[in-house]
Parts: C-alpha cells; sequence; structure tokens
C-alpha cells in the first residue's frame, strides 16, 4: 500500500473538467457526474434523469460514494463521507482517451473502489453517431460492459489484486473513429494482453467470418482427420472445442 501525502490546504475548486479534442467530461467538487459532451455535434450524452457519482468504495461490506475531490496537479484526491478512505487518481488527457490511473487507496477494511461510473444516454449501438467505451489497461481492472460500445462507463479494483496501478481509458469518440481509436490505445497499453485476431482487429480478419461447428467432446487423436474432412466438405473452416466437465479444464483448458 501506497500512502500519499495530502496537503492540509487546497483552494476549493467547484468542478473538474477532463477533455481532449472530441470529449468533455465533467464533475462537480463533491464528485457527482454533470457532463460528458461530444464536442463535435455539443450533444450531453450523461444520462441526467438520477444524480450520479463518478466513484465509490466498499469498506467492512458498506458502500460510501465520493463526497469531495480536490485537483492537485494531474491527480485527483477522493474522499469518501464518514469512511476515513482517501484515494488518489491520476488523470492523462491524450488525443484519443482520457486515461484514469489509481495510485493508491488509504484506508482499513476495504474491498473495492469505484474508480470511474458514468452512465450514459447512449445505447451502445452501431447506429448511434457517438461511441463511448471504458477499455480497462490491465489485469487489475474489472469493466463491466464489453468493449466496443457501450452505455455505462464503469471501472473498479480491489484489495485482491492491490490499489495501486489499475488504469481505465475513457474513450468518447464519433461512432466512425471508435474502432481505430481502440487498436491506437491497446496497442499503447504496455501491461494490456494483445491480440490482433479479435478486438477491433476481428473485422479485418477473414477467418473471423467462416463457420464453425461445435465439438462437445468426441473429437480424438484417432477421428481428428475425419472430423477435418467432414467440416470441409460442408463448407465449414473451423471447430469450436466447446463443453468443460470431462473434455477439457476450465481455467487452462487442459484436455
Amino acid at each position: 500500500l501506497i500512502f500519499m501525502v495530502f496537503p492540509a490546504f487546497l483552494p476549493a475548486q467547484e468542478q473538474v473538467t477532463l477533455e481532449n479534442e472530441y470529449l468533455r467530461y465533467v464533475v462537480d467538487s463533491e464528485g457527482r457526474n454533470l457532463h460528458f459532451i461530444d464536442k463535435k455535434s455539443g450533444i450531453d450524452y450523461l444520462y441526467a434523469d438520477s444524480a450520479s457519482v463518478c466513484a465509490q468504495v466498499r469498506k467492512n461490506r458498506v458502500y460510501y460514494p465520493v463526497s469531495k475531490i480536490t485537483p492537485v496537479g494531474k491527480i485527483l484526491i477522493m474522499e469518501f463521507g464518514d469512511s476515513g478512505v482517501k484515494a488518489a487518481v491520476r488523470t492523462v488527457i491524450r488525443d484519443t482517451h482520457i486515461a484514469l490511473k489509481v495510485l493508491s487507496v488509504c484506508g482499513t477494511g476495504l474491498h473495492s473502489f469505484v474508480f470511474l461510473n458514468i452512465p450514459l444516454t447512449l445505447k451502445g449501438r452501431p447506429g448511434e453517431p457517438f461511441a463511448a467505451c471504458a477499455l480497462a489497461l490491465n489485469l487489475k481492472t474489472h469493466v463491466r460492459q464489453l468493449p466496443a460500445l457501450q452505455s455505462h462507463l464503469w471501472a473498479s479494483c480491489y484489495d485482491e489484486f492491490g490499489f495501486n496501478g489499475p488504469a481505465v481509458a475513457i474513450i468518447g469518440v464519433p461512432q466512425d473513429r471508435i474502432l481505430p481509436i481502440l487498436k491506437e490505445v491497446i496497442m499503447g497499453a504496455d501491461e494490456l494482453p494483445k491480440s490482433m485476431q479479435g478486438g477491433p482487429w476481428a473485422k479485418d480478419i477473414p477467418a473471423n467470418s467462416g463457420s464453425y461447428i461445435f465439438n462437445t467432446g468426441d473429437i480424438n487423436e484417432e477421428n481428428v482427420d475425419e472430423w477435418i474432412a467432414m467440416v470441409r466438405r460442408i463448407g465449414f473452416s473451423q471447430i469450436d472445442h466447446h463443453g468443460g466437465g470431462g473434455f477439457f479444464r476450465w481455467g487452462d483448458f487442459e484436455l
């Protein structure tokens, strides 16, 4: 656990604004979400029918929403009511995204820290003019919705894996830019496992458009050639080994 020195006095600010070429995200000094604006159209996509806060902690099975945010340079110092918890989150503004990285969470009895929470009016569908995505930048970070198109940007980290280093990219761009920008962000994330066969690259790979057939446990070394011949005969290109149980072990997929 990294303990940070928090300044005894800092001037109060009413709002914290994070923005790049495409997006303006604004919260107030008490952590309430105010705006999530597409800068090209001026449309605010924040879901505002009910109030929401940008962060919360779970301590001793009780949830505490953020109650105060104080910017110190590029670092946001967050406080959570009477929990006694303080968190430090570094912000990094890029042309393609806004990154949040947890530097430390100080307190006892902590289970989790939600350091991004932005409900949107977007449905996360291809036909929308604007696209939003919270992309985990390492394996310490839990993001609920799958990329690329999301309707609620949310990221959390847990005591089990550590509160030093979890990070997320906030992406808000025109719909036609989401896949190219996801590729760029993923390639720039040193701690993120990468596969250029899936994710934002999936549409570019011809093999991903092939048909497949399920094998739930019948393939073995003696009949595998017959299976391959059968699949080719009916015009499919892949065999999906699927089943679990006595066929393979979930987790490491050992046969």
